[in-house]
């Protein structure tokens, strides 16, 4: 082939354009087969690794959950690694390692578990590239607390009142079971003043406790509570439509007495110029003093009160100008009764719905229901007020006012004296037993309940005031075997006697929050 040929064909080759996306193709094929290789890989790295993340998951979770119960907390790797082997599916073949400890967790002590956990996963593309398996690992980290159950036996129900339980002046407060204040407030359990004492159990609130001069001591305080709500919340009040009206005994009162009447005289002595300015003086004569006490029995027709009268005789002794001596002479006669007998008798009343119910004697009732369809119910004297197996419901704006040297003395009813009282049965005459007093949930929110003077309180069960404030102030002393008082605002204040509301072992079993765990996957 001569030259001019050959360069011909070279000219034809060269404008020849068959062939070329063959060549084009098998130049591309080993990075597509290799693309589609490592794609298959990757898809398979992302499945094992999100297998394996589920599992790590599940596993911390198991282990916080174990590890926030007492009982379980010692085995809490072992139900990590139960929980961990019992996800896994297609990264069990490869034998995947773990680790489960507990850790710190956001300025907390030991309180969540880390579980760790690798793969060594030999892919075929891959494998064949690096002549190794590719590494897979993934970490898990779930936080636990846990939450006490709250029953105190002083818990004031209003969400954010400032000063819900409030504790002023020189109050004993004896209560084991512990003070609670659903409010958010930061003073929702305020103390004022550092007198008082106190044996509270712990205060537990969803606000705070000021508590400036450490008045509770060592009792444990809990704040800023999540969840706390009235378990009350869902009782319906029931009712005894029956219409009564207080009444007392006809005849005249009668009370027989030891009566001691002591006179007594007692000399001082003043130095000065008049008795305005004198000033006590040291006699090295004083003229003796006496006491001449007499008793007698008597009767009278009012319980009988202790007198004290005295009268006072100025007389100068001798001195003049600015030394004159004084002597002042006091004549004191004190009158008191003792071994008191009560000869009269005791009304007894009957449940029912009352318009009013202020005591004027001393009063019985029998067990049921009483309903007090606004009014007061009153006691003032010295009045006794006794009753076992009953209710108070408080409808219509009635209000407690319990006052001068009252004595009460009353217990609830059980579940089987509810259901014969209302009806009520099974769960429903549960939920109503030991309910003392009932403020209809209907009622007005602008009455104050009052406990006060020198009342004697025995009460037993539930005082429940959901829409208002009650105030215990002056001498008012209470003891009683397990006394749950529960309103929209607690006042205890002066010299106040809260005596074993709930002593220790007697717990009232509604409590404003149960005791829970919380657990959460943090990263």
């Amino acid at each position: 082939m001569n030259a001019k040929r050959m360069s011909k064909l070279l000219k034809r080759l060269r404008s020849d354009t068959s062939g070329n996306a063959l060549m084009l193709v098998a130049m591309g094929m080993p990075m597509l087969i290799g693309g589609a290789g490592l794609g298959v890989d990757i898809s398979q790295w992302y499945m094992l690794k999100r297998e394996l993340q589920f599992a790590a998951d599940q596993s911390a979770l198991a282990g916080a959950w174990a590890s926030a119960n007492v009982d379980s907390a010692a085995t809490f790797q072992l139900r990590a690694q139960q929980e961990f082997a019992g996800n896994l599916s297609t990264t069990q073949s490869y034998s995947p390692t773990t680790t489960v400890a507990i850790a710190d967790y956001d300025g907390g002590s030991g309180n969540s578990v880390i579980v760790t956990a690798a793969l060594n996963a030999s892919l075929p593309f891959s494998s064949f590239i690096t002549g190794n398996g590719a590494s897979i690992s993934v970490r898990a980290q779930a936080s636990f607390e846990r939450t006490e159950e709250f029953d105190p036996c002083l818990r004031a129900l209003h969400p954010t009142a400032s000063q819900s339980v409030w504790f002023h002046g020189g109050p004993t407060v004896v209560g084991a079971c512990g003070v609670g204040a659903l409010s958010t407030a930061e003073d929702a359990i305020k103390v004022g003043g550092n007198s008082g004492t106190f044996d509270i159990g712990y205060a537990a609130t969803a606000g705070g406790v000021d508590d400036g001069h450490n008045t509770f001591g060592n009792a444990p305080i809990a704040e800023n509570l999540k969840g706390l709500d009235d378990p009350y919340s869902e009782l319906t009040p029931p009712d005894n439509s029956t219409a009564r009206s207080l009444s007392c005994p006809t005849d005249s009162p009668n009370y027989a007495s030891l009566k001691t009447v002591t006179r007594s005289i007692v000399y001082d002595y003043f130095i000065g110029a008049n008795q305005n300015k004198a000033t006590p003086y040291d006699h090295p004569n004083p003229t003796p003093g006496s006491s001449t006490p007499t008793s007698e029995q008597t009767s009278t027709d009012f319980y009988p009160a202790d007198t004290e009268v005295s009268q006072e005789f100025w007389t100068q002794k001798g001195g003049k100008n600015a030394n004159k001596i004084f002597e002042r002479r006091t004549e004191i006669v004190t009158t008191t009764y003792s071994d008191i007998v009560d000869n009269n008798p005791v009304k007894t009343m009957q449940p029912g719905t009352y318009e009013n119910f202020e005591i004027s004697c001393d009063t019985a009732l029998a067990g049921g229901v009483y309903v007090l369809n606004g009014g007061q119910f009153k006691l003032n004297g010295n009045h006794t007020l006794t009753g076992n197996g009953v209710m108070f419901v408080l409808k219509n704006g009635a209000s407690l006012q319990i006052t001068g040297g009252s004595n009460v003395s009353l217990t609830p009813m059980n579940a089987t004296e509810v259901t014969a009282a209302t009806g009520l049965t099974g769960a429903s005459a549960e939920a109503l037993a030991g309910m003392l007093i009932f403020e209809d949930p209907n009622s007005s929110g602008d009455t104050v309940h009052k406990i006060n003077g020198n009342a004697g309180l025995a009460l037993e069960g539930v005082v429940y005031l959901p829409n208002n404030t009650i105030s215990i102030l002056g001498n008012m002393g209470g003891v009683s075997e397990c006394l749950v008082i529960a309103a929209s605002v607690i006042e205890i204040g002066g010299s106040a006697n809260l005596t074993n509301l709930c002593p220790p072992g007697k717990v009232p079993n509604n409590p404003i929050s149960n005791a829970n765990t919380r657990v959460r996957l943090v990263s």
